[in-house]
Formats: structure tokens, C-alpha cells, sequence
């Protein structure tokens, strides 16, 4: 393993990751080697953290979709998929939602191991049991993730 970017080979997407906590965990993924896939409803949001990730040498794709809507969700996987393939880790703050549920069988045959890491300011038990449902996912492969001032680097370090 790379232990200058442990997290190489592997593909990492980051709901709304172009602001906040989702922002800040899209670049610590980005750092420790993973390709990023940033989705969120307008790319301006993804704009700069995909030049921020690039300029440290990650790969990055950017895709907008109202997140609300199946169709748009189904086009987003799609675009995904064809550019990156299988992906390995999903940041998100709803478990259980249309998107999380369209990539569960990625996380389930993600070769390293998939994983779900859902963006929560406080332990919410019910929240790993909603993940476990939506993926399939064991609750050792799904973990919550504080954001705000939390260092990710312990994140990082359990995604090895």
C-alpha cells in the first residue's frame, strides 16, 4: 500500500461535497490518494473543490442532479460509472435515500471492501441501521462522521 495515499485505486463520491463537511472530507479523501466524484443539484457548488483536489493531483469528477429526482439520480450513477467505474466509498448525510440505494451494489462489490460514511453532527444509532438497510452493507463498513472541526484523518486511517 501507498502510505503516502492509502486510499489509491480507489473512488470515492462525495454528495454535496463542494461546501462544508462535505467539502472538507472530498479533500481529505482527495489527499490520501482517492479518485473524487463530487455530486451536488448545481456544479457550481463542486467547482472548487474539484480545482482544489486537481491542483493537488487527485482525479475528479464533478456531476450536478436534482437529488430529488429518480430520473436525474439514474443519469448521474450512469455518468459515474462510465468515467470511474465501480465506486468504492460514498459520503452522505441521508442514509437512506434514492442515491444511496442506487449505488449499494458498488459498495457491496467494491473490491477492497465498500464503504458508507454518513456526514452526522451527533451518533445516531438509527442511522447505521438505516445505512445497513439501504446498502447491505455490515456496520463495520458503514461509519458516522462528525464534520465541523473533526480531524479526518482518522477517517481516512479506518478507510485503508
Amino acid at each position: 500500500m501507498n502510505t503516502a495515499h492509502p486510499l489509491q485505486g480507489r473512488v470515492a463520491l462525495v454528495v454535496n461535497g463542494g461546501r462544508g463537511d462535505g467539502a472538507t472530507v472530498a479533500l481529505a479523501l482527495a489527499d490520501a490518494g482517492a479518485t473524487l466524484a463530487l455530486l451536488a443539484p448545481e456544479s457550481c457548488e463542486i467547482l472548487t473543490v474539484a480545482t482544489l483536489a486537481r491542483l493537488h493531483g487527485a482525479t475528479t469528477l464533478g456531476v450536478s442532479a436534482d437529488l430529488a429526482d429518480a430520473a436525474a439520480i439514474d443519469r448521474a450513477v450512469e455518468a459515474l460509472h462510465d468515467q470511474l467505474g465501480t465506486i468504492d466509498i460514498v459520503v452522505h448525510t441521508a442514509p437512506d435515500d434514492l442515491l444511496i440505494q442506487a449505488f449499494a451494489h458498488d459498495l457491496q462489490a467494491a473490491e477492497r471492501g465498500g464503504w458508507l460514511i454518513l456526514l452526522a453532527e451527533t451518533p445516531d444509532n438509527s442511522l447505521m441501521a438505516r445505512g445497513q438497510a439501504a446498502t447491505g452493507l455490515p456496520a463495520a463498513r458503514i461509519m458516522l462522521w462528525p464534520g465541523g472541526k473533526a480531524d479526518a484523518a482518522p477517517l481516512i486511517a479506518a478507510l485503508r
